[in-house]
C-alpha cells in the first residue's frame, strides 16, 4: 500500500501533537505539584513566550508562514489571544488541582460539550466522521 506525502505529513503532525501535548501536561503537573511551584501565571507567561519564540524560529526557517505583526492584525485577532490566555490559566490551574487522569477526562469531554453547544446554540451540523472521531476520543 502506498501513502501520499500529504498522508504521511498528516500522520506525523498528529503524532507530534499527541506527544508534545502529553509532555506539556506532564511537565506542568510535575512543576506545579511535585516541585510545588507557586505561580500558575508565571508558568503561563513562560509558555506564551516560548510559543512566540518557536513560531518565529519556524517562520525564519520557512517551515510555517503567517503575516507580519501589525496594528490591524492585532485588532482583528485580539479576542483569540485573550481566550487562549484564559484557557491556559484555567487549564494550568486545574492541572495543579486535579490528577492527570481526571484532567485528561475533562479535556476529552470538553470537545463533546463544545460540539453539543454548537449543535444546540448555533444549529451547526457535523459530518458522521467528525461525530465518530469525537466519540472515539472519549473511549
Amino acid at each position: 500500500m502506498s501513502y501520499s506525502l500529504h498522508q504521511i505529513r498528516w500522520v506525523c503532525s498528529t503524532l507530534f501533537y499527541m506527544c508534545t501535548s502529553f509532555a506539556i501536561i506532564t511537565a506542568n503537573k510535575s512543576v506545579l505539584t511535585i516541585y510545588k511551584f507557586p505561580s500558575v501565571q508565571f508558568v503561563t507567561l513562560v509558555q506564551l513566550i516560548v510559543t512566540v519564540i518557536v513560531l518565529e524560529v519556524l517562520k525564519l526557517l520557512r517551515l510555517v508562514t503567517f503575516p507580519a505583526l501589525s496594528v490591524s492584525s492585532i485588532r482583528d485577532v485580539m479576542p483569540l489571544p485573550l481566550i487562549h490566555l484564559a484557557n491556559l490559566l484555567v487549564g494550568l490551574g486545574s492541572t495543579q488541582s486535579l490528577s492527570i487522569p481526571m484532567f485528561q477526562v475533562l479535556r476529552r469531554f470538553t470537545v463533546l460539550f463544545v460540539m453539543i453547544g454548537e449543535i444546540t446554540i448555533l444549529r451547526k451540523r457535523f459530518s458522521k466522521l467528525t461525530v465518530v472521531t469525537v466519540v472515539a476520543m472519549l473511549g
